[in-house]
């Protein structure tokens, strides 16, 4: 399954991955957030860290197993930024 979100927000990665993204952040349609940390390559993250300001508000592609009752998604994975249209 896949759907697509708005960035809410982003985390700095930790280890090996300090001072790259570590996640983005989307809200839940209940309220709260959920993160999406997987499906990223190194080049991305990079790009994504210095550019993360002007990512929020923009739509990505996630794929997921299943959503739960409140809207979170089990096993997401980035998939890629949604150009628009």
């Amino acid at each position: 399954m896949s759907d697509e979100f708005k960035i809410k927000g982003y985390a700095e990665g930790l280890g090996e991955i300090k001072g790259m993204l570590g996640a983005f952040l989307f809200m839940l349609p209940g309220g709260g957030y959920f993160s999406v940390s997987e499906g990223f390559s190194k080049k991305q993250r990079k790009e994504f860290w210095k550019e993360k300001t002007n990512l929020l508000g923009k739509k990505v592609k996630i794929e997921y197993q299943e959503k739960s009752a409140d809207g979170s998604l089990k096993y997401p994975k980035f998939i890629g930024v949604v150009e628009d249209k």
